[in-house]
């Protein structure tokens, strides 16, 4: 190379980061740091539609115009910014969404019968997941599934299994908002299930959503059918209808006249799940219990249940399988019985304990009125699942490096008063229901998903899983490891002390296994549904309300009839009166907006060929 292209080529390097660095409309709050990945960490956007926004596509769910933003940007309200400029910690210091690798490289573990130990794979895809459960179980994999069976971490007995030879569990673990990266270094918090689920099992060096929108309802519906989004039509937390509605995809138990509708509905969900397939080939004496204290993640894992529309079962013969939330609008377990269980022992009226209150402060001590989660705090667990009677918890609040925390936080909403008891769709519809946001507080502490852990090991215990030669199918959600981490940052304290809980909640779920069902006898998996990255420190704030008013003002009012983050669903009329398309919005807004590395119209997805 000629001195001269040497010069060019550094000059030209040198022009692409001064454009890449230049102030939006938006103010960044920090450059981007050197080991930010770049576009050619997914692929080059210029080239094609990445297949990550491919997967999305699904012919009236998927938005007009489809944002490829830089790394590390946020969408925010011009409110929540204002409080950013005064030097205020936002609702939100740390979130996903995106298809960078901060959100999209995530753990996949598999431990248990037939499963390799100590190894360490290369790359599996969440859609691999139920398809490779599928094959240990015996049963057809989901009909729109489109993974792999793992085939690479699978012990060669396993290709001539008979009925009795199988699991007789299969065991979903979610690690929600859990990033690749905080397993190691986290390392110490883990320990349990580094130690002995890593260590003995089968773990992959990278884990990928499939899908652009890394978000809970997508990735756990992509978990539960073995498809991507654009199959199983859950693509995004809210889901655009061809009636121009843009509800939640499953709604998650704000109920009441004033407050949604709360019914664990599982109408968006498409395609059937891995626990569907069960019920099919069982004929449902598959015991299947899913909980969680978001809806969309339940459902998008345990699938449909009895669901029936127009009086006609969407899968004929189906049962009602246990599908309840740990709802912190009530504090109490919650479900939709039009299509899902909630058994007796779970009824508050016959069972006191069963409330998250109570719960806490009977079997940990916890009184959620006076007590604060605290960087030194341990707890005593002396519940019937208990394992240990030693401390759990990090009282010496130091990171692994050495670096002291301390943080203090009540663990309910302050001025709230005790909700009702609502336990049942059903009972809301009977009359007036007051809730609250009470236990909100409680969701963004490990103690929430302790309360949730042992309701689901009740679950397994009086439903008698793991008795028979019929594999059942449980699954137990971490989902306060994101609330924590929305809330104080990927690499927090909290995030940190939240971690030695977690541990012992998978430890607590493997001891029961190993004393209940047998070594030997039961299969898990353990995937993170997304990622994270702490966006105020690294990169920009992207603000709703200036977004609309640019597009408004180059195209019209009311052109954006609605967004989700980086989705954006505009007015064909008010287009077509300005002479306009959806593609000239889309190169519009690349001109003008330096965190915006691409627009995607729907017709672009549509003609750019093969997902996946």
């Amino acid at each position: 190379m000629s001195k001269y292209l040497k010069l060019f080529v550094l000059l030209l390097v040198a022009l692409i980061g001064i454009w890449m660095s230049a102030p939006g409309s938006v103010p960044a709050q920090a450059d981007v740091n050197a080991d930010t990945p770049t576009t050619a960490d997914i692929e080059n956007p210029n080239l094609g539609v990445p297949s990550a926004i491919k997967n999305m596509y699904h012919p009236t769910r998927f938005p007009d115009v489809y944002l490829l933003t830089r790394p590390y940007c946020l969408f925010t309200t011009r409110a929540d910014y204002a409080k950013i400029l005064k030097g205020q910690k936002p609702d939100t210091v740390a979130s996903h969404g995106s298809l960078w690798n901060y959100d999209s490289d995530i753990p996949i573990i598999f431990y248990g019968k037939g499963i390799k130990e100590g190894y360490l794979g290369a790359e599996a895809r969440l859609i691999d997941i139920a398809p490779t459960l599928a094959y240990l179980a015996g049963v057809q994999r989901p009909a729109a599934a489109s993974g792999r069976v793992l085939t690479e971490i699978l012990k060669p007995e396993a290709a001539t299994w008979t009925s009795q030879d199988r699991p007789k569990v299969l065991v979903l673990f979610s690690l929600d908002q859990c990033r690749n990266d905080h397993l190691r270094t986290f390392e110490r918090a883990f320990a349990y299930l580094t130690g002995n689920i890593i260590a003995k099992g089968a773990t992959f060096g990278q884990g990928r959503v499939t899908d652009a929108k890394t978000e809970t309802a997508v990735s756990h519906a992509t978990v539960g059918t073995g498809a991507i989004a654009g199959m199983h039509g859950i693509v995004g937390n809210n889901v655009m209808l061809p009636n121009g509605t843009y509800p939640l995809a499953v709604d998650d138990g704000n109920a009441g006249p004033n407050n949604g509708h709360g019914d664990l509905n599982p109408y968006n969900l498409l395609v059937p799940t891995l626990a569907d397939e069960l019920d099919r080939r069982y004929d449902n004496k598959s015991i299947v219990i899913s909980s969680s204290s978001y809806g969309r993640a339940a459902i998008g894992v345990a699938g449909h249940g009895a669901y029936y529309q127009g009086g006609d079962y969407v899968y004929p013969g189906a049962d009602k399988d246990i599908v309840f939330i740990t709802n912190w609008y009530s504090g109490v377990p919650y479900t939709n019985t039009d299509f899902y269980a909630l058994p007796d022992y779970l009824n508050v009226g016959l069972n006191p304990d069963v409330a998250v209150k109570p719960w806490l402060k009977k079997y940990y001590g916890l009184d959620l009125d006076t007590s604060k989660w605290t960087g030194d705090l341990t707890i005593r667990d002396k519940g019937p699942y208990a394992i240990t009677e030693a401390p759990i918890g990090n009282p010496t609040s130091a990171f692994p490096w050495g670096e002291k925390y301390s943080f203090s936080y009540p663990m309910i909403k302050a001025g709230e008063a005790e909700p009702d008891q609502l336990q049942r769709y059903q009972d809301y519809k009977s009359g007036v229901t007051v809730l609250t946001e009470k236990y909100s507080e409680t969701v963004k502490t490990p103690f929430f998903d302790l309360w949730n852990f042992d309701l689901n090991l009740m679950t397994m215990e009086r439903e008698g899983v793991g008795q028979d030669n019929v594999p059942d199918f449980v699954f137990f959600h971490l989902k306060s490891l994101d609330a924590v981490g929305h809330k104080f940052g990927i690499y927090s304290g909290e995030i940190y002390s939240y971690m030695f809980f977690a541990d012992y909640m998978i430890q607590k779920v493997i001891t029961w296994l190993d004393r209940n069902v047998g070594k030997g006898n039961y299969v898990t998996a353990f995937f993170g549904d997304h990622g994270g990255t702490n966006i105020p420190t690294r990169g920009q704030w992207i603000i709703n309300e200036e977004l609309k008013e640019a597009l408004e003002g180059q195209f019209g009012a009311g052109v954006l009839k609605q967004q989700g983050g980086d989705q954006l669903w505009l007015d064909q009329a008010v287009l077509q009166a300005k002479g306009k398309t959806n593609e000239d919005v889309a190169r519009w807004m690349e001109a003008g907006f330096p965190w915006l590395v691409r627009a995607y119209t729907k017709n672009e997805v549509i003609t750019s060929g093969k997902c996946q």
